[in-house]
């Protein structure tokens, strides 16, 4: 049973602590979120779309809090954690010594920071696979900016003092094909952002007879990782077309 998570109190740890970090109370844990240039960078870049909003409660609460720093905490609050507290339940069945975890679409890898504190005695290993993206410029002379998650990733994940982690992009992926994975999850990417076909190879020949895959899809995708699995299910239904499904048993031939 999870407890009640505070938004105030994450707030005040993160004015407290001079927007440094904050800390999220969680099962008598106390996990903590850096927020440092890698993660002001990482939203503005990738989640842009959502920083008037992120504003316009900042106003609202009156904080004297820099904008760059409460959109961190904003975005963990409205993403990040939501995730966390619904993969909790799974990862707590599965936990064991050493459990090897896939992340296809990782971002900024705030989902290991959080995982690897709240189940510290347990040295799980991290998988994280991110990709080089291109976005419009927004100086407004239409010129197209590439953007490379991996550094921030990398950067960031080791200031959190995370050291079982190993980054990839997709065209790397092989050279992890002796890896037998406990856990596969993406959220809003494989099977959402891109095709199932891009990862399924992969997924076939590294998952654990044992382990499950739990992915975000959209309408179109969902009949196809059906085929892939001898049980699936739908965990949630996310707003719009975004359907949360797991599967287990993977069929291999």
């Amino acid at each position: 049973m999870t407890k009640f998570i505070s938004f105030n109190y994450s707030l005040n740890s993160l004015l407290k602590n001079k927007e440094k970090y904050f800390i999220i109370n969680f099962n008598e844990k106390k996990i903590k979120i850096l927020v440092n240039n890698e993660s002001k960078l990482w939203v503005k870049n990738y989640k842009s779309n959502w920083l008037n909003k992120s504003e316009k409660e900042r106003n609202r609460l009156n904080l004297n809090i820099s904008s760059e720093s409460f959109f961190v905490i904003f975005y963990f609050f409205k993403f990040i954690l939501p995730d966390v507290l619904e993969m909790y339940e799974f990862l707590n069945v599965k936990k064991k010594m050493g459990l090897k975890i896939l992340n296809i679409g990782a971002g900024l890898g705030f989902f290991e920071v959080f995982i690897s504190q709240l189940f510290d005695d347990y040295n799980f290993k991290f998988y994280l696979i991110e990709q080089t993206t291109q976005k419009p410029s927004e100086n407004g002379n239409n010129s197209i900016i590439t953007l490379h998650p991996l550094k921030y990733l990398n950067s960031y994940l080791k200031k959190n003092n995370l050291r079982n982690f190993y980054s990839f992009s997709p065209d790397e992926k092989n050279k992890f094909a002796n890896i037998n994975f406990d856990i596969v999850f993406s959220f809003r990417s494989w099977g959402f952002l891109y095709d199932l076909s891009e990862y399924s190879s992969f997924i076939k020949n590294n998952l654990d007879k044992e382990g499950f895959v739990i992915t975000d899809l959209i309408k179109e995708s969902i009949e196809k990782f059906r085929c892939m699995f001898l049980m699936s299910d739908e965990i949630s239904n996310k707003a719009g077309n975004n359907f949360r499904f797991i599967g287990k048993h993977i069929i291999t031939k």
